[in-house]
């Protein structure tokens, strides 16, 4: 499955790219402004870098939190946008509940969760 999953909940915004649950790439930014924008770039630039386009995509992944509101809702409104617009499934989960999903061993094939915090990042097969 080609996933792509973003993390807009903190101050750096990512973006990476998964296929049959293998990061393929990843882009993050520092967000101030214009975070909507600045994801949508992150998004097209991500997906120039390893050759796909937006209909390539299968299926969605986000991070839904611990967050600002306007950081969290506005990944939500890309992912749920994207979906509805294309049918592909999306699913999200908080920061803790990936992590104690993955360290739990409790992981169901074909949907992952990217997501970076300090200097690493996490693919979660969930």
């Amino acid at each position: 499955m080609r996933t792509l999953a973003f993390d807009s909940t903190g101050p750096i915004l990512t973006v990476g790219a998964a296929q049959e649950e293998r990061i393929i790439g990843r882009k993050d930014a520092r967000a101030h402004r214009s975070r909507g924008n600045l994801l949508d770039l992150l998004i097209d630039s991500l997906l120039d870098e390893i050759g796909w386009h937006r209909r390539d995509v299968e299926g969605l992944g986000l991070l839904t939190g611990p967050g600002s509101l306007t950081a969290t809702r506005l990944g939500w409104a890309t992912a749920a946008g994207w979906a509805q617009a294309t049918g592909i499934p999306v699913a999200g989960w908080t920061v803790p509940i990936a992590q104690r999903r993955r360290l739990q061993g409790d992981a169901i094939g074909g949907v992952c969760c990217i997501h970076y915090r300090g200097d690493t990042f996490l693919l979660y097969d969930l």
